[in-house]
Formats: structure tokens, C-alpha cells, sequence
């Protein structure tokens, strides 16, 4: 179970060790036919509303952890339970990875989940 402290969990693991950021937003998503007039007046279709996105951040992963989060992440989607004031389950898909050598041979991995 996630908590404050513990906010993710990815395919029903825990990877928060060395997590050094995590921030939740939501979207909404639009349709095609939403847009501006040329008078600046926007009209709307939204289509879906709270789609979550987590930016999340580790630091100082060893190339082991890289790689068993690397993994985890590179499937085309993967359950995640996220805290959000409460316990959130959702399928979700990873953005770009960016993957930043350290030093010592640790890491630093960035990147966003997208809600499906």
C-alpha cells in the first residue's frame, strides 16, 4: 500500500528508494474540435478530464536499479498505485527516459508516467 512516504508503487513493486522527485498533475483532454475563433473566444470539447501525470525523479541508483526500473518501465503500460491524499490505482505508460550519468557509477534517472 502507498503512502505519503511511499507514494508509488510500479507493477506491484516498490522502487521509492532513492526517489528524489514526485509531482502529481492532471489534464484534461481535448477533442480535435476545440479551439480559439479568430475572435479569441475558445470553445471546448474536452473529451476526458483528470488524466494523471507523475513527474518522478531518482537519484544515485546504482546501474542494477537503473536497470530493474528501466525494465518496469519500457513495457507498453504498467499498473501503478500512486498517493494522492489516497491510495491510487491506474494503468499508465512511461514518457522519455533521460538517464543521467553520475558519480561513482550511480544515476540519475527522470521521467513522467502518463495515465492511459
Amino acid at each position: 500500500m502507498v503512502s505519503s512516504d511511499r507514494p508509488i508503487m510500479i507493477n506491484g513493486q516498490d522502487f521509492c528508494d532513492n526517489l528524489t522527485k514526485y509531482n502529481v498533475s492532471y489534464s484534461d483532454i481535448d477533442s480535435n474540435n476545440s479551439g480559439r475563433s479568430e475572435s479569441g473566444v475558445m470553445f471546448r470539447d474536452r473529451i476526458r478530464s483528470n488524466v494523471a501525470k507523475i513527474e518522478l525523479s531518482w537519484e544515485m541508483l546504482t546501474p542494477t536499479e537503473l536497470e530493474e526500473i528501466i525494465q518496469v518501465i519500457s513495457q507498453s503500460s504498467f499498473e501503478v498505485e500512486y498517493y494522492f491524499g489516497d491510495s491510487i490505482e491506474t494503468e499508465m505508460y512511461a514518457g522519455d527516459r533521460q538517464m543521467e550519468k553520475g558519480i561513482d557509477d550511480r544515476w540519475k534517472l527522470s521521467v513522467n508516467f502518463i495515465e492511459f
